[in-house]
């Protein structure tokens, strides 16, 4: 599957340059420890029901990411500053641009977390998703981790796995960040097409309905990124697994280490969406684009079947469980039609 044809980005009036690939690597790990960080913060609250301070050590984890990032950006601004005699705006790399700000508003966010926390308390459960620092602290965190994926964007670069890895990463960290405020959904928290609920007050047509949403949630941030990436580029075999990893690792904490299976259903489901990805290679580009939108989704929750169903029998209605995977081809399938714009479209108002 080749990448479908986009306009190279025209940087030839701009002072600034591009982030070498060290300084997009480096970003690329620092926003990772960010993402596992925020992981860590998310256990602790969902787990200790004594939690009663802003200072504790998974906050401490969380910050330090933060600061690293953010002290590794004015290290490579101050130091482009020094060698070309840039002003402070021309020193910064191409494509970094959102996650300067985004380290800025973290620290913004992080301040104001605390005076939340010291006029309102800790929240605990459904509320630490929906705290408006918290919401301004996961804006941030998206910024950071889409940086090294806008850097690389605006370079020229074989689509190798030794060049690629550190966008993958970068995409396993932002559907992470997602991943850890739309918990309230995830399908990757507990198996939902084997669930047994009460039917009491239609209880169970609730639960399966927000079950419903959630697999279209997660379908969204899963290859929302991949998608934006495999337009871009040819996908090398490993990218999927390793973005897909990331999130893993970052529910496998968040759940206080107890879907075991489930994790396994992502990694291995990264494994499947590579081979897809290499196995449409020969499709025309815009083809095997589309084939890949709808296919790697029906694939991933095709697997989350076969790994969660043994010893567990399928409780929703035939038509409920295959039209939710269905609708998870459709929604993969609409990322790409957002994408990939029709053929011979004129250049849009954006584009110059």
């Amino acid at each position: 599957m080749d990448a479908p044809a986009i306009p190279s980005a025209d940087v030839s009036h701009s002072h600034r340059q591009p982030a070498t690939f060290a300084e997009r690597a480096t970003l690329a790990v620092l926003v990772t420890v960010v993402a596992l960080g925020l992981a860590v913060d998310t256990r602790r609250h969902r787990t200790d029901t004594s939690l009663d301070t802003f200072f504790t050590s998974a906050h401490a984890l969380l910050y330090a990411g933060w600061l690293a990032c953010a002290v590794f950006l004015l290290y490579v601004v101050r130091r482009r500053m020094a060698e070309g005699g840039r002003s402070i705006i021309q020193a910064v790399p191409l494509g970094f641009e959102g996650a300067v700000v985004g380290a800025f508003f973290f620290g913004i966010g992080g301040a104001m977390d605390l005076l939340w926390h010291t006029q309102f308390g800790i929240e605990r459960e459904l509320k630490i998703l929906f705290s408006p620092t918290h919401l301004l602290l996961m804006g941030a965190m998206l910024l950071l981790a889409f940086g090294p994926i806008r850097a690389t964007w605006m370079v020229d670069q074989p689509p190798r796995a030794r060049n690629m890895w550190p966008v993958m990463l970068s995409a396993g960290a932002l559907s992470s960040v997602l991943a850890v405020f739309f918990q309230y959904v995830s399908s990757f928290d507990r198996p939902v097409f084997t669930a047994t609920l009460p039917a009491l007050l239609g209880l169970d047509q609730i639960v399966r309905t927000q079950s419903i949403v959630g697999l279209i949630i997660t379908t969204a941030y899963l290859f929302g990124p991949v998608l934006l990436i495999a337009r871009r580029w040819v996908l090398p075999l490993g990218a999927c697994t390793l973005s897909f990893a990331v999130v893993a690792a970052s529910n496998f904490i968040y759940t206080n280490f107890r879907p075991v299976r489930l994790t396994l259903v992502l990694v291995v489901g990264g494994v499947a969406v590579d081979v897809l990805a290499w196995g449409l290679r020969r499709c025309p580009a815009r083809i095997g684009f589309r084939l890949f939108g709808a296919l790697a989704p029906l694939l991933l929750w095709s697997i989350y079947l076969v790994g969660t169903v043994p010893g567990h029998p399928i409780t929703w209605s035939a038509e409920l469980w295959t039209g939710a995977v269905a609708w998870s081809a459709l929604v993969g399938l609409a990322i790409t039609v957002l994408l990939l714009p029709p053929v011979g479209a004129p250049r849009s108002h954006l584009d110059s």
